[in-house]
């Protein structure tokens, strides 16, 4: 699919984009639960047990972004040509690396909170 030069870049588009759209509702749900859940408790929202996962579901929302702005920033400039053809063929390496920025950061979170 990569090879036909309109076509170049669409599948990873298309994954970055829906994967972007779910993390994006995803983010949204977690924000709001956490959110009124921090509410009744009166504890600030930072400092809920669940934030990390709302910290990662945004850390992917944005590397899910980042993917589209750049497809959408390079569409035709022939420059780019290896890196569309790139993101198409490692569809499952790039979409799987940023999907476990959600749990990398909440490990992270917690080994901070078990350190200080």
């Amino acid at each position: 699919m990569s090879d036909i030069g309109i076509l170049r870049g669409m599948a990873a588009f298309l994954v970055a984009g829906g994967l972007g759209i779910l993390s994006l509702l995803a983010f949204l749900a977690c924000l709001f639960a956490v959110g009124s859940d921090a509410a009744s408790r009166k504890v600030a929202l930072t400092r809920h047990a669940a934030f990390p996962h709302v910290r990662g579901l945004l850390f992917c929302l944005l590397g899910y972004g980042s993917v589209v702005a750049f497809l959408l920033a390079v569409d035709g400039e022939w420059a780019f040509h290896d890196a569309q053809r790139w993101l198409d063929e490692t569809i499952l390496l790039w979409a799987g690396a940023i999907l476990a920025l959600w749990p990398a950061s909440v490990l992270a979170a917690r080994r901070g909170a078990a350190r200080g």
